[in-house]
């Protein structure tokens, strides 16, 4: 028999091992695959040119896919080599050298790389069209991707991926050489040994949970933590993201390390539950197992809270950036009314559109001062330029643009205080602070505080003060004054001629400066014209490309850590068939092994993924405080990828179960 019909025969009498390897194989290639034909795509390519550089996004991207795809081969091909140390003991025994042996591994690893690579890209190129509207979709552009094969992307992928397998195929080879006979025939492990009980294992498990905990607590009080900030508040912030990811690191290894033992070494004393059928045998089999699987397990818990966090936290910042496009265009067009060459040239551009004529307009009249106040956040007197806007003003806007709730000022000294970058975290509470303005002679006390700037964001010279009307009149001799206007018009959506006609004409005269030369007092130009359609195209555009990514670099990640533990279940299920044999013996039925199985696996497969899941709840719960943002989105996200889990869990346990019952009815 030839090298190649050899381990074609072995790939065949093995593939009931092998196939979550090349499911898994298969999919990473596929998404691999997906992203370089979308990268070669005219179709894709011309319609989104102008939103995202797209494809050097892909590319760079199907390099983190690559980086995933080679750990994971990594670690199971030598797993598979781990797992047929006896098979290779006996070639040897039969006569075979090292270097057929080598050969022969080479060949069955060669093997099954081109089966995953041929169904990789077979389900890329079938799905490629589906994929490409999906991205469409995401990014909120109307085109059609059809359906081709891109020559380009086969072959990158078939050198890419044929490499790799080569390279990890003369790994395999030579692990082979590694082994001495005597080795071969060793077991596997050292026993189930329990691990010993001490004081110390006892204090550091609660230390981690002390720690874990101590890390939530912060996440959830993040801005009380960051108001302790006398000065930077942006580097506090990061320090503290650093504290909490250490604390939880830290606290996960010794969750898994000891504080779980210790909680079994617990319940072990309970006597009524621990003598009442199989917990005897599951308790004890747990214990050794978390202690045996200590540092993978706690990995994988890290590795996958901080992919399920990146995911939830592309969720948090689309759904942000989303809600942004309002504060950053509330009305279709907005431009300096007061200005006259702006007023004439808008003007005269919109009747050259008659399809799309003005459906509401508001204009408002600001007047810039010089305010002091103590700062919400360094606590320190600063001065700097306000725009002083009529409450009538500002309700008229709201009005007619949807954007922002009314405000009902108490009396003349009140005023609410709209900022630019409104981050309830970050800011102390701004209730009652007295702000002293110069053209008045007098102080006015903050009532509120928003984040919803009329127009857009930078339609101002800095932060608007809302007051009264009357108190308004009042200010004779402000810096300079000016007026803007806000329009929304029919047949929006396809008014992309008209804004880029627009922009091509206003486009030098965006910004401008206040009339001073005060160097002591920060001052924040202010924009001239703006329109809401591209700043919606790319914001959608921007934003649906990186949900797109990170929901396929989740998947990609999410099924290679399933995979690999599913592939360590199943060894352990071949190292137990003798104690499962022995409960046989002794008259424990199928059924009840079958719990003791399904229980056993749901405790080392889930409890990762739930200790996970409770580290992403709490950075979204943050990062919900920090940005201000509705997180229930996010979350079912997140929710989706932890029901992946869920269905490894399912097929691990059945198939743990399925190994168990076969070779126990082959050997009774």
């Amino acid at each position: 028999m030839t090298y190649i019909k050899l381990a074609m025969k072995n790939v065949k009498t093995q593939f009931r091992d092998y196939y979550v390897y090349m499911l898994s194989m298969s999919f990473s290639i596929m998404v691999y695959f997906t992203f370089i034909s979308l990268s070669f795509s005219d179709d894709v390519v011309k319609i989104t040119k102008e939103s995202v550089k797209i494809s050097a996004t892909l590319q760079a991207t199907s390099i983190l896919i690559l980086a995933f795809v080679v750990l994971f081969m990594f670690y199971a091909n030598a797993f598979f080599i781990r797992k047929r140390k006896k098979e290779i003991g006996l070639y040897n025994i039969l006569g075979m050298k090292k270097s057929e042996l080598g050969i022969l591994f080479f060949l069955e690893n060669l093997i099954l790389g081109m089966i995953a690579l041929f169904i990789g890209i077979l389900l890329g190129q079938l799905l490629s069209k589906l994929f490409a509207m999906i991205l469409l979709s995401a990014m909120r552009i109307q085109g059609v991707a059809h359906f081709r094969l891109s020559l380009h992307a086969v072959n990158q992928t078939v050198l890419v991926f044929l490499f790799i397998f080569l390279f990890l195929s003369v790994q395999n080879a030579s692990l082979v050489y590694r082994y001495k006979l005597v080795d071969l025939f060793k077991a596997t492990g050292s026993g189930n040994r329990l691990p010993k009980n001490s004081v110390s294992s006892s204090f550091l498990g609660l230390l981690g949970i002390l720690l874990m905990g101590a890390g939530y607590y912060i996440a959830l009080n993040i801005g009380d933590f960051i108001g302790l900030a006398e000065n930077s508040s942006v580097q506090w912030l990061l320090a503290l993201l650093l504290i909490i990811l250490f604390f939880e690191i830290l606290g996960t290894y010794l969750f898994f390390n000891s504080f779980l033992a210790f909680l079994i070494r617990l319940r072990k004393k309970n006597r009524g539950t621990y003598y009442k059928g199989m917990n005897l045998i599951t308790t004890s089999e747990l214990l050794f197992r978390f202690k045996k699987n200590a540092i993978s397990l706690s990995t994988i818990a890290i590795l996958s809270a901080v992919t399920l966090s990146a995911v939830g936290g592309a969720g948090a910042v689309y759904t942000f950036s989303i809600r942004q496009i309002a504060a950053t265009a509330s009305f279709d067009f907005n431009y300096e009314s007061s200005d006259t060459k702006i007023n004439q040239t808008f003007k005269e551009t919109l009747k050259k559109y008659p399809e799309f004529p003005i459906k509401d307009s508001v204009t408002s009249t600001y007047k810039v001062i010089e305010g002091t106040y103590i700062h919400f956040i360094n606590h320190k007197k600063v001065t700097e330029y306000f725009n002083l806007m009529k409450e009538s003003d500002y309700n008229q806007t709201v009005k007619k643009s949807n954007y922002g709730k009314p405000i009902e000022l108490k009396n003349n000294q009140s005023v609410v205080y709209l900022i630019r970058d409104y981050f309830p975290a970050l800011f102390n509470d701004p209730i009652g602070t007295e702000i002293a303005i110069k053209q008045l002679g007098k102080s006015l006390e903050v009532q509120e505080i928003r984040g919803n700037i009329p127009y857009n964001q930078f339609a101002t010279s800095g932060d608007i003060l809302v007051i009264k009307d009357d108190i308004f009149k009042q200010v004779i001799e402000p810096i300079t004054t000016y007026q803007k206007t806000g329009i929304n018009i029919e047949n929006y959506k396809e008014s992309g001629k008209l804004a880029t006609e627009m922009d091509k004409k206003l486009n030098d005269e965006k910004m401008v400066f206040l009339p001073v030369k005060d160097n002591n007092i920060y001052q924040q130009p202010r924009t001239l014209y703006s329109s809401k359609y591209w700043v919606e195209q790319d914001l959608n555009a921007s934003m649906g490309f990186m949900m797109y990514i990170s929901v396929f670099l989740g998947l990609v990640f999410m099924i290679a850590t399933g995979s690999i533990i599913m592939l360590k279940q199943l060894a352990e299920a071949e190292e137990e068939i003798e104690n499962y044999l022995i409960l046989k013996k002794i008259g424990v039925t199928y059924q009840e092994i079958k719990r003791s199985i399904y229980k056993q696996t749901a405790f080392v497969f889930l409890l990762p993924i739930v200790i996970a899941s409770i580290h992403t709840y709490f950075a979204i719960k943050m990062m919900s405080i920090i940005l201000n943002n509705n997180w229930i989105y996010t979350l079912l996200i997140c929710g989706s990828f932890i029901f992946i889990y869920f269905i490894f869990y399912l097929f691990t346990a059945r198939a743990y179960n399925r190994i168990v019952n076969r070779r126990m009815t082959a050997k009774l």
